[in-house]
């Protein structure tokens, strides 16, 4: 079972155009980040190379990535010319994740003019004093509203530390409230503490849940929307969770390829035996310890923040097991509310596989 399926014909190519940031934010896990920058002579050598594989992909996106990318404005806007002058058949646009601080006068009416071929998606950590605790006080610095006028369907992205956890839901509900999707997840790299941190999540959870009850056309945002209907799922294939190592690659300043940003030494430090990870066998990926899990085919893993974590790609960091599991019992509260307040003509397939993975929840965690 894939669960990259639909964006299998999608190649991602990161280039890493800069490694410094003007914000500090207080979960990063690029813990070594410099002045280096990304050349322009390298980039075009990485897009070149990238776009005469005969690799199979249809849809070649180039993330650029940092640090902070808007740093290097003008850097960006020559790769994206190059990129998009490139003579291919290949389908390609241009992405940057922005804190959003940068994005004004000149730049906002670059990627205005260019919005076709390049998207930007910002990251915001909920209210403006939850942002602020996470981000260096920069919620004032953003021009939230030019981001849906250009991208309207792209989504936000949430990032929850311990700090703000006892607000995560007034933080989806803000962004939601501007009309934004909302992904997000919880901070990696830090020490959470699962005996203080779990009920402040319940309470959340609880929250959020019953907000989602109650406005049955809201979508559930990502941290809290699993695809339950997985549970009852069976396959002698392992998941896979992302693309790292196959579908996607991540450039760091000097043009060496990592699987994905995580890796990178901007994040890790130096690491010696990147060359012998398996990224091209599924099974080499998965957790022993997670096959007869109720849970594993819903609960996602980072193969990066793994080996950050345990010194193995396949090995998770348990410590989030609880908070899976706590998010799986919500999101099947939510589904299971907003199925039974339909009509029984209205049912369809999927809802009642859903049913029958929440019973099987059900019958595991009571």
């Amino acid at each position: 079972m894939s669960i990259t399926t639909e964006a299998e014909k999608r190649k991602i190519i990161m280039l890493t155009i800069t490694e410094r940031c003007n914000l500090n934010c207080t979960y990063c896990y690029e813990h070594n980040k410099t002045s280096r920058t990304m050349s322009f002579e390298t980039a075009k050598k990485i897009l070149d190379y990238e776009f005469s594989l005969n690799d199979g992909f249809e849809v070649i996106e180039i993330d650029l990535f940092g640090g902070e990318p808007f740093l290097e404005f003008e850097l960006l806007k020559k790769i994206h010319d190059y990129a998009i002058s490139i003579q291919t058949s290949h389908r390609r646009i241009c992405f940057a994740t922005s804190n959003g601080t940068l994005v004004h006068g000149k730049i906002q009416k670059w990627l205005e003019e260019h919005k076709e071929s390049f998207c930007v998606g910002l990251s915001l950590d909920g209210t403006k004093e939850m942002h602020d605790i996470n981000r260096s006080n920069s919620f004032d610095d953003i021009d939230i509203a030019f981001f849906k006028k250009c991208w309207p369907n792209q989504d936000i992205k949430m990032t929850v530390s311990r700090e703000t956890l006892p607000n995560l839901a007034d933080g989806i509900m803000f962004i939601q409230s501007l009309g934004y999707l909302c992904s997000g997840s919880f901070a990696f790299g830090i020490n959470w503490d699962m005996k203080v941190d779990l009920p402040i999540l319940e309470v959340q959870l609880k929250k959020l849940a019953d907000y989602y009850v109650k406005n049955p056309d809201i979508p559930i945002a990502e941290i809290l929307n699993v695809n339950i209907e997985y549970i009852c799922y069976e396959s002698d294939e392992p998941i896979r969770w992302c693309g790292a190592g196959k579908q996607m690659k991540a450039y760091d300043v000097n043009g060496v390829c990592y699987p994905c940003q995580s890796f990178m030494e901007l994040s890790l430090g130096e690491i010696a035996n990147i060359q012998k990870m398996v990224f091209d066998d599924d099974i080499c990926l998965e957790d022993p310890k997670c096959r007869n899990c109720i849970l594993k085919n819903v609960c996602s893993t980072c193969y990066g923040m793994n080996y950050a974590r345990t010194g193995k790609i396949n090995e998770r960091d348990k410590e989030h097991c609880e908070f899976n599991k706590m998010i799986a019992a919500f999101n099947s509260y939510v589904k299971y509310h907003r199925i039974m307040s339909k009509k029984d003509e209205d049912l369809k397939d999927a809802d009642y596989n859903i049913l029958r993975s929440i019973y099987k929840l059900n019958e595991e965690l009571m």
